[in-house]
């Protein structure tokens, strides 16, 4: 039977040393990149907005390439064309993090591509609980103003201590009004009492069914990963995206 074949590495113990001066050359030269501007128009709810240029691999990998912070109602940003990649942008209105605020995104522009449209929808208003209420319970129906589209309706509470993390309750529905879903017994998650909690309401594209929002190109908007309007997920499309204000309220003891 022949001996077994080693790789190169095999049987070779490696070396590694401190403090030994080592060379890493870098080729620092100039090379042309081809660049076509990407223009178009923003319509939105709000006057402030932000347009935002990405590169888009086809690995997925996103390259942030240009921001601006106080754009009009018309934009023209220069984007490099590269191979096996393509340009996302998006446009974003109001407050991140807290909100309210909302974007629109187109994906799969060509460099050079003209007419680019983007429409920033409204975001909805929260009714009801008020905001501050301190008797909510889980049969508190939260209510907003209505919208054609599924809402996520997010509940997050507090911990027992500081170093605790709360329990968060998420609503999908095609209603503009819901209740926490609360769940009694060992393996459920109760409401906690007497709780400092807020809340808020999502709208991820424009699906009108729960069906088409959780069908298998799934619903989240890969611009919400971090709630800061940046590009971050995998997902490949045009779409839309709103968070209201938040609110917060303590539940009932």
């Amino acid at each position: 039977m022949p001996p077994e074949r080693q790789t190169p590495m095999e049987g070779l113990t490696p070396v590694l040393e401190s403090n030994v001066p080592g060379a890493v050359n870098l080729d620092m030269s100039p090379s042309a990149i081809a660049a076509e501007q990407v223009t178009g128009s923003v319509q939105s709810f709000a006057s402030d907005r932000q347009v935002d240029g990405y590169i888009r691999f086809d690995t997925g990998a996103i390259m942030h390439v240009v921001s601006t912070a106080h754009s009009g109602a018309t934009f023209s940003m220069l984007m490099p064309k590269l191979a096996n990649a393509t340009v996302s942008v998006s446009a974003l209105s109001g407050t991140t993090f807290t909100g309210p605020y909302a974007l629109a995104h187109r994906d799969g522009i060509v460099p050079g591509d003209p007419g680019i449209q983007l429409i920033v929808p409204q975001p909805v208003s929260l009714a009801a609980p008020d905001a501050g209420a301190t008797t909510v319970t889980a049969t508190t129906t939260f209510q907003w103003s209505s919208s054609p589209h599924v809402a996520l309706l997010s509940v997050g509470c507090n911990g027992p201590t500081a170093n605790d993390a709360g329990p968060a309750f998420y609503v999908v529905t095609e209603d503009y009004r819901a209740q926490p879903p609360s769940l009694t017994g060992a393996n459920g998650i109760p409401l906690p009492k007497n709780r400092y909690c807020s809340w808020s309401v999502q709208v991820h594209g424009s699906y009108p069914t729960i069906d088409a929002a959780t069908g298998p190109e799934g619903m989240l908007d890969p611009y919400t990963l971090y709630f800061d309007g940046t590009f971050q997920g995998p997902k490949r499309d045009n779409g839309t995206f709103t968070m209201s204000d938040t609110q917060s309220f303590t539940t009932a003891p």
